[in-house]
Order: structure tokens, then sequence, then C-alpha cells
């Protein structure tokens, strides 16, 4: 390896001290090894300042980590690349911008994961604590470290005392991680007894179900089912307490529902059942309404459910069966404590009058805006039925990649057509026959294929639409 000087601003990117000379020695043995100990550092510096992974370009205190890390456990150039090839997929595919976007006690998970796709790259032995302590430190050290990260001086894999100290640091942190998930398993089984109205012995039950189901699986806590694995484990816990107590149905998919909320959350848990949806027909009707209201003020899903929560919430603490009682104007009197605090945020301060308009012409009369929010959704679905249908017909004719089957489903959703007027008929097979280059009369054999679908009974058009799905799928 071609040792390089001493660059002083590769020496202050290291926050090296200055290199003292003698002048009748030249440089003495430790200045020698610390320009070692540079020149190793700069070779796995080399290409990372421009460096893309096949998938983004990585972050420079991703890229410095990275480079650290493979001078400390002297792993070649190549193995280098591969780690940033995998840092970029794992990235993308979670959609992170970087491993600071991952820091902190609650993505342990995805810190465990990101060190275990390392490991198999490094070729480090499972059994190796050492070596495996100092990778999971690291990663958790630069997660944490967010934008302020930067490697220390002379940093390598510790031995002894050091390694020691590590390694309790790191079986504390994951012990105080352990501790946050407990909370909130307990905060799942508080929102269960709200909602499903148990008492304290019932309570005890429920704990020990779960707990048994937990030391079974070897676990001790409901995090670590958020896996495929778990999936089974999740079952047999709401099931098991379905039986117990004697549950519906209809109850059993509410815990399903909450039990999944709370083993996927990410940050924060935040409980989303409460005792009004136990009322079947009354929780569909107004979720079906609230959605629609959502749909037609364009409001994101993410701040639509966190609306709704505080909608359930004090409806539920007004004592009242519906969210949207608390809009008719009999109940002037009710608390609107946690709907307000959320439509009073920056996201809703442009449609928060809106949306308290709507509320209150649905209260008026919640069937009737429920009847027409079915009607709006049964002209949708048979609106999209016969585009699919038509999707099926013109692909006997044209025998379509499955590409374009999907543009054509896009074009479909993306237009207001009404297929059984001529005029909308005719626009749809003119700007298909473009969109795709059809040739041969395409844009009559289209309008004929509109035609037949509008003179299909319903049962016609529903085999229409099963063969569209089995057409699509056996498409590559």
């Amino acid at each position: 390896m071609n040792k390089i000087t001493s660059s002083p601003s590769f020496v202050r990117m290291y926050n090296f001290a200055p290199i003292k000379k003698n002048e009748s020695q030249g440089q003495t043995v430790e200045s020698k090894n610390l320009e070692n100990a540079l020149a190793t550092k700069a070779e796995f510096m080399k290409s990372q300042i421009s460096f893309a992974g096949k998938f983004r370009k990585l972050d420079k205190k991703d890229l410095l980590f990275l480079s650290t890390l493979a001078a400390s456990l002297g792993v070649s150039g190549a193995v280098l690349n591969k780690l940033k090839d995998d840092l970029s997929d794992f990235l993308g595919t979670n959609n992170y911008s970087s491993m600071s976007d991952f820091g902190g006690e609650d993505y342990i998970d995805e810190q465990s994961e990101l060190a275990e796709r390392f490991r198999k790259i490094l070729d480090i032995d499972e059994r190796d604590s050492q070596k495996m302590s100092y990778l999971t430190d690291k990663i958790i050290e630069r997660c944490d470290s967010g934008e302020t990260y930067f490697p220390k001086q002379n940093d390598i894999m510790p031995s002894g005392e050091n390694r020691i100290m590590e390694e309790n640091f790191l079986a504390k942190s994951i012990k105080k991680a352990i501790g946050k998930e407990i909370e909130k398993d307990k905060k799942l089984v508080d929102t269960l007894c709200r909602t499903f109205n148990f008492n304290n012995d019932d309570r005890k039950k429920i704990e020990e179900i779960i707990n048994k189901n937990l030391e079974e699986g070897k676990m001790v806590t409901l995090k670590q089912l958020n896996n495929e694995d778990g999936i089974e484990t999740t079952c047999a816990i709401v099931d098991e307490i379905t039986q117990e107590f004697n549950l519906s149905d209809f109850d059993n998919t509410l815990m399903i529902a909450e039990f999944d909320n709370r083993i996927t959350s990410s940050k924060n848990y935040i409980p989303e059942i409460n005792p009004l949806d136990r009322d079947e027909e009354t929780m569909i009707r107004d979720k079906s309404v609230f959605n629609s209201i959502m749909a037609n003020n364009a409001v994101d899903i993410d701040k639509a459910k966190t609306l709704y929560i505080a909608l359930k919430q004090d409806a539920y603490e007004n004592g009242f069966k519906s969210v949207f009682d608390l809009f008719k104007k009999e109940n002037k009197g009710r608390k609107l404590d946690l709907v307000n605090s959320v439509l009073n945020t920056n996201y809703f301060k442009d449609i928060k009058f809106d949306l308290l308009i709507d509320f209150n012409m649905a209260a008026k009369d919640i069937d009737k805006a429920k009847t027409k929010v079915e009607e709006t959704d049964d002209k949708k679905g048979h609106k999209y039925s016969k585009e699919c249908a038509v999707i099926r017909l013109l692909d006997e004719n044209f025998n379509f990649a499955k590409d374009d089957i999907l543009s054509l489903r896009r074009y479909f959703s993306s237009k207001n057509l009404d297929l059984s007027n001529s005029n909308d008929a005719w626009k749809a097979a003119y700007e298909i026959s473009e969109m795709l280059s059809l040739e041969g009369q395409s844009e009559n054999k289209i309008v004929e294929a509109i035609n037949k679908v509008n003179n299909s009974s319903s049962e016609e058009i529903d085999n229409y639409n099963l063969e569209y799905c089995m057409r699509l799928v056996s498409k590559k």
C-alpha cells in the first residue's frame, strides 16, 4: 500500500494533532505509526466523496462510517463496496435517506437487521461475541449520532477491558429499549380492557395468555412478533383471548387490528380502538361517511386516521354512540378537546372549517349521508367493472403486454368518462389508440368493445372482470 503525506485537510478531518518532527532524527516512531494509520484509512476513503450506491447516493456520514468500519476490521475494498451496495439497498427498501433516520431505541429491530446483513458480508461468525458486539455497537453509534457522527480517534475493534465496557453499555441500551416496548404492551392491554370492558381479573388472564405465548417463542415483548413468523403467534393470542371471554367474530377482528397496530408501531404506539368500535353497524356507517368526507377534501391517509381517533375518543368521553353525535345541534355543550387539537395543527388550518361544515351537514341526517356514500360507491364500482371488461375485450383483439394493460387501467382511473355516452366512447378510443400506438382500424374496434360492454348484463361484466384478472396475472 502506498503511503501518503500528512495532508493538512485530511489530518483536520480526523482531528489528529500535528505531527512533530525531530530535526536530527526525522519522523518519530509515533508519527510513522500515525502516518500508517492515515494511509490505511485513506485507502478506504478513496472514491468515497463521489460514490453513489446502486440504488441511491449514500450520505457522506454513512460513507465515513463504512470506511471507518472497514478499516477497523481490515477488510478489502471489494468487501467495502458490498457494504455500500447493501446499505444503499437497505435504505431504499425502508425509504430512509441515511442511517440517521433510524437512530434511537425505537429502531432496535432495524439496527439489528442491518447488523445481521453486514455480518454476512463481513463473514463474521455468529459465535464471535467480540466482533458481533463491536459491529452492533458501531451501527448504533452511527444511527444515534445522526448528523453529528464522527469516528473516534484510533477507532479499532476493542479488546480486554474496553470490549467488556462496550458490551455492558450495549446490554444496558438493549435492556432499556425492551423496557419501553414492554410499557407499550401494557398500553395495549389497557386499550383492550377499556374497549371490551374487562375487569382486573380479566386483565391478569389476558397478561397470562400473552406472556405464555411469548415465552413459548422465547420472546419478551410483542414487538418481537413483527415478522412473518410472528403472525401465527399473534393470531393464537387473539383467538385464545376471544375464546376465554366468549367474544364475537367482529370483536376478534377489532382485536387483531389493534395487536397489529401495536406490533408494527415504530416510535409511538397510539391505540386506535375504543368502545365505540364494538357497535359494528354504527362503526361501519360512521367510517364510511367519514372516509367520503376525507376523500372529498383530499386529506392524507395518516392525517385522516389521527383525526378519526380523536373523533372517537371525544365522542366516547362525551358519552355518545357515534362520532357524528359531536356535531348535532342538540349536543352543543359537548367537548371537542382532541378534535380541536388536531384541526388546529398546520396541516388542517386551510380546510378546518370546510371539514366542520361537512361534519355538521352529515350529522343532520347520518343515514341519508350513508346512503349517498353507498350510491356513489356503487357507481364507482360499476364504472370500474365496465372499464376492466373493456380492457379484457381489447386484450383479446390486441394481445397487450402487461405494462400496456396497467397503462389502460391508469388511463381509465384518471379520466371521468361515461362509456355509455357516445362522445366519451369515441374520445376514449382516440386517446387509447394514440397512447398505445395502435393500428388497423383500432378506434372502431375500441368503440365496438365499449358498446359490447354497455349491452352486457351484470353477470357477463363480472365474468369479464374475472377473465381480466386471470389475463393480467398470466402476462409477464
